[in-house]
């Protein structure tokens, strides 16, 4: 595993753990990078185990560095891919034909891990929202609970009493008969 594979997962592990990846490793320069690269694309589309792609490379170099990125073969791939595609090819400075054609570029790797996870603080407090909309609505679902089964409780005594009444009465008929 390269080096900018290894900071790349680090910062989406450190942002947000849960954040699922599937790696597919290539070339990203040299003579057979243009072929691994369009073939790593047109997995991953049948495949389909991800949301999205990042098509990442570190760090600047010359422009023969990414010659590649500027292969017609390689921009087809990218927009013939039925999965969203960000490029995070080198530095800001360095615009490539899949910058171009790509469904979203970013300045560099790390700045495409940056945007596709929410950070660990963002998701800990919308958890904390969460749970106490859920402590409100659950407090306010047992409230509407306890109102009913005080009303059906006081129904229920008052159904008692209405039949200890008729009983009552009943009985007070007869003690009057007897009389």
């Amino acid at each position: 595993m390269s080096l900018l594979c290894s900071i790349f997962l680090k910062v989406l592990q450190h942002r947000d753990p849960s954040f699922p990846v599937v790696i597919y490793p290539t070339k990203v320069q040299g003579k057979y990078a243009r072929s691994q690269i369009v073939k790593a694309l047109s997995f991953s589309n049948r495949r389909a185990k991800c949301d999205l792609i990042i098509l990442a490379r570190g760090g600047g170099g010359s422009l023969e560095d990414l010659s590649c990125f500027n292969d017609e073969r390689v921009a087809h791939a990218i927009f013939d891919s039925d999965l969203p595609i960000i490029s995070a090819l080198g530095y800001e400075t360095d615009v490539s034909i899949a910058d171009l054609v790509a469904d979203l570029r970013a300045s560099t790797p790390y700045s495409a891990a940056k945007q596709v996870t929410r950070n660990k603080r963002d998701i800990i407090q919308m958890s904390e929202s969460y749970q106490q909309r859920m402590a409100i609505s659950m407090d306010y679902y047992f409230s509407k609970l306890r109102q009913r089964f005080t009303h059906l409780s006081h129904y229920i005594e008052q159904q008692h009493l209405q039949l200890e009444l008729a009983r009552q009465k009943t009985q007070l008929i007869h003690f009057k008969i007897r009389l």
